[in-house]
């Protein structure tokens, strides 16, 4: 993970006065090294998760014969949309968080799922024991997916958000405090080092399928790779709060330049697409 967040760090474009931005670009393996860190629960986490739901039946891997056999898919159940995404120290709990944490089970997670406008919401909880230097005790780790749900008789109408993503609440970019530059190469990268190769990272027109509001030639950015960056410019410690307002959008053979908000929040033209809070 860090060689992917270093790589897009390196490219930084160098903007007078922007201090987080030039700091990353001169120093990017040791930004990379502690982002990756402070991530690595939240991307465990998402693996875990997400094998869970494929082994439950509630979701799907890739569909048959539609993923190349030279790169199977690790983990990642088809469809799911990252809406958001807390990690905070084991024992302690988010005031929102309506998902009971897991006991010391061998799974240790715990799913709360519910249905409105179209969309199916789930709120996983998973406790990461072996969390990593930079969190020594433990980290729970809640991420909030949703994926639509099939039409039925009735008349179906979805937007082009999940429910309670709030898009109008979000800062906006009319001062770019700094850029930096990802590619659909990045992407591929990250998902071979998560092993999140969810077919909306990967594949064209699968994100349109999936529901969001993106062009049927155009992938969506992992938001885990986005909070990694997010990190890697404005470190923390403590709980890590990344939201996820609407899609990283890019095409397969296109760059997409990220925006760089104060405390750490991302855009690309002028869409808020990452909110630290």
């Amino acid at each position: 993970m860090a060689a992917v967040i270093a790589r897009v760090l390196m490219r930084a474009a160098p903007t007078p006065g922007r201090e987080a931005v030039a700091t990353a670009r001169s120093a990017p393996w040791s930004r990379a090294t502690g982002a990756a860190q402070q991530l690595l629960p939240a991307v465990l986490a998402l693996g875990r998760l997400s094998e869970h739901l494929v082994r439950s039946g509630i979701c799907e891997s890739d569909s048959a014969g539609q993923w190349p056999p030279e790169r199977p898919m690790v983990t990642g159940a088809a469809g799911l949309i990252h809406r958001r995404c807390r990690t905070t120290p084991v024992g302690t709990q988010a005031p929102d968080d309506r998902t009971q944490e897991p006991g010391a089970g061998v799974a240790e997670i715990g799913l709360r799922r519910t249905a409105r406008g179209g969309w199916e919401l789930l709120q996983g909880v998973v406790v990461v024991r072996d969390a990593g230097p930079a969190w020594p005790a433990g980290a729970r780790v809640t991420h909030d997916l949703a994926r639509r749900t099939p039409p039925t008789a009735s008349s179906f109408r979805t937007g082009p958000h999940p429910p309670d993503v709030d898009t109008d609440s979000v800062p906006r970019d009319a001062d770019t405090p700094g850029s930096l530059t990802l590619t659909a190469a990045d992407v591929r990268a990250w998902a071979d080092a998560t092993g999140d190769h969810n077919p909306i990272h990967l594949q064209l027109g699968a994100a349109h399928r999936a529901g969001l509001a993106v062009g049927e030639q155009e992938l969506v950015a992992h938001g885990l790779l986005l909070g990694a960056l997010s990190l890697a410019l404005a470190p923390t410690t403590g709980v890590v709060d990344l939201r996820f307002p609407v899609p990283a959008a890019l095409s397969v053979d296109g760059v997409a330049r990220l925006g760089v908000l104060p405390a750490g929040s991302l855009t690309i033209a002028g869409r808020t697409v990452l909110v630290r809070r």
